[in-house]
């Protein structure tokens, strides 16, 4: 039971951490942590944003798919607030 309360400290500790860098936009980038590493994801590139339950894949125009572990109204805000102007919440699931 212990590992338990370890292992959800340590994801608590992970989603506020990567909320946090989400709220990092560099000149139109977004900040994605993937494993220990920073990657930063231009919106140009961003081809959409997928809810999966608590988090959110990043598509992008390469195929590739980042998990981030936001969910897709933070995210939504987050991009209003910052007012990239270029995503639109078009269904529930989907940006």
């Amino acid at each position: 039971m212990h590992n338990t309360a370890k292992s959800t400290q340590i994801e608590s500790s992970s989603t506020f951490t990567q909320q946090f860098i989400l709220n990092q936009f560099l000149q139109d980038k977004i900040v994605v942590v993937e494993n220990t590493r920073r990657i930063f994801v231009a919106c140009k590139e961003i081809v959409y944003f997928k809810a999966q339950r608590s988090s959110t894949e990043l598509h992008t125009r390469n195929g590739k798919i980042y998990v981030m572990s936001a969910n897709i109204g933070s995210i939504a805000a987050q991009l209003q607030e910052h007012k990239t102007g270029q995503f639109l919440r078009v269904h529930k699931s989907y940006l």
